[in-house]
């Protein structure tokens, strides 16, 4: 998990740890794939919990559309005929988990 360098593993955890303070962390299946990760990390890099509130996305669509086969991302975004095309792929992610969360809480 460390890789080759600790120290520079800790400096970007705390770097993470800076730009998101305790604000919530939103992200589709980020309970399962990310939370943990950053558990660890927190607590061997930082000495100290992850405790930011979490909105799963993929979570909320279980929830809100429990009849659906399909929750990925792509899925969701096609049902609810969200189209976003950026740069990167990332940051499309980021934009179509955004405009499902919004759709979602509205």
């Amino acid at each position: 998990m460390y890789g080759e360098d600790p120290e520079e593993y800790r400096d970007m955890i705390g770097a993470f740890q800076r730009f998101i303070g305790y604000l919530p962390l939103t992200g589709h299946h980020i309970r399962e794939q990310i939370v943990p990760i950053l558990e660890d990390a927190y607590g061997v890099c930082l000495g100290r919990p992850f405790s930011n509130t979490v909105i799963d996305t993929g979570q909320m669509a279980f929830n809100h559309l429990p009849d659906l086969e399909d929750h990925s991302l792509n899925a969701l975004a096609d049902c609810m005929s969200i189209e976003i095309h950026c740069d990167t792929e990332e940051e499309t992610r980021c934009r179509i988990v955004w405009r499902l969360y919004c759709r979602m809480e509205g």
